[in-house]
């Protein structure tokens, strides 16, 4: 059966932005201390799928040295305004989009069979 328009309960009071704080706020870390410490963290590398499989299929390790190389890499990258980097670690090469942090590809020193890199903006030894 329809309801008639009499029939109809009023919505309930809708309390202002400015009135009491939500029911259980103020019991966790405030932003400020999230946003510190998450400012603190050292800044994660990615790796792409496609190079996860060039890895893989290279046997090129990444080790914590390797990596932790590879993050000051990318550091360096970044405060030099590089978007896509060439970055040499030991025997191989990556390609890291810098902005994203994510290593696109990698190469081994057997694979590289013509030595040219194409597509990248800065390079960094390591």
């Amino acid at each position: 059966m329809a309801a008639r328009i009499g029939d109809v309960q009023a919505p309930a009071r809708v309390e202002s932005r400015n009135s009491k704080p939500l029911k259980g706020a103020g019991n966790g870390p405030d932003f400020k201390e999230l946003l510190r410490k998450s400012q603190q963290t050292e800044p994660s590398l990615n790796v792409s799928k496609h190079a996860q499989a060039r890895l893989d299929v290279r046997n090129i390790k990444l080790d914590s040295q390797t990596l932790d190389k590879l993050k000051k890499a990318v550091s360096l990258a970044e405060s030099k305004g590089i978007k896509e980097s060439l970055i040499l670690v030991d025997n191989a090469a990556y390609i890291v989009n810098v902005p994203n942090k994510t290593v696109v590809t990698a190469v081994d020193s057997q694979s590289t069979r013509d030595r040219v890199f194409t597509n990248i903006d800065g390079a960094i030894l390591t």
